[in-house]
């Protein structure tokens, strides 16, 4: 991939790659130099990606999703479930993803490649600060 390529996540959790420009705020990820609120740069033989385990995605929440009567019906294979009118991710699912998702950012980095990564949550800005 070139410089300026964007990167987003679609619905399921895949990267999906797109030459043209679009507006920034749509887009999850852009290749170029490791950045989050700047560049910081990484040396592509000390990347290290961490492998979560689906035991610490349950004690992160990460299985917790939107309420039911905001739901997308692409979804539902997705949906293990539904408690307290929050829907409860498959996290069989998400694992595989996540890691193929990791791959494909380490194969960037990995080339040369610059990868911006962008909170739009407030909760998640010191976490992302943190990793970059």
């Amino acid at each position: 991939m070139r410089p300026g390529v964007w990167l987003t996540l679609n619905n399921v959790g895949l990267v999906e790659a797109r030459s043209e420009r679009r507006d920034f705020a749509n887009r999850a990820l852009m290749v170029s130099q490791v950045a989050v609120w700047g560049i910081w740069r990484t040396n592509p033989k000390e990347l290290r990606m961490t492998q979560i385990s689906m035991r610490q995605m349950l004690e992160a929440g990460v299985h917790f999703g939107h309420q039911t009567r905001y739901w997308n019906p692409k979804m539902e294979p997705f949906i293990f479930g539904q408690r307290n009118n929050i829907h409860i991710i498959n996290l069989e699912h998400t694992v595989p993803l996540y890691e193929k998702a990791c791959d494909f950012i380490k194969s960037i980095v990995g080339n040369g490649g610059t990868v911006l990564f962008v909170g739009t949550k407030r909760a998640a800005r010191e976490a992302i600060r943190d990793e970059a």
